[in-house]
């Protein structure tokens, strides 16, 4: 189900700078008049920051959609980045904001081409875990 939601501009715009030109370590974007947009009031991860700085930026009460750029090591000593999107859906928030987000991130992923394949839904910090979204994410292809 499409909740009708529309991304703006301003999101692939970003994360194109993100993705080509390592302009920052994330991106926080949340639903506001029906859009999808940056929050420009969240700080917009500059290179380097690091994960657990960008899982403190995260609201405890309410949605969000993330992308990070996640450099992790692989088991063989292979260093490795990718482009993790992630959704941000606490379970203490509201249910009608839940059910927008989990209905409009479809559109969302989408347009951000060049994302991991393995997407984060996650609906408490622990979910968040660095270690577990490695695994997540050096799984998929």
């Amino acid at each position: 189900m499409a909740s009708g939601v529309k991304v703006g501009k301003d999101v692939e715009k970003q994360f194109d700078e993100m993705k080509l030109g390592h302009t920052s370590s994330f991106i926080l974007m949340g639903i506001n008049n029906g859009a999808i947009e940056v929050m420009k009031n969240a700080k917009k991860g500059e290179e380097g920051t690091s994960y657990e700085e960008f899982v403190a930026d995260l609201p405890q009460d309410d949605c969000r959609y993330a992308v990070y750029d996640l450099g992790y090591t692989l088991k063989d000593g292979r260093e490795q980045e990718k482009l993790v999107f992630i959704a941000w859906c606490p379970d203490t928030a509201h249910v009608k904001k839940k059910m927008i987000y989990a209905s409009s991130k479809d559109a969302l992923v989408k347009k951000l081409k060049g994302v991991s394949q393995q997407l984060i839904q996650a609906s408490d910090y622990s979910d968040l875990e660095y270690k577990s979204v490695v695994e997540k994410v050096s799984m998929s292809k």
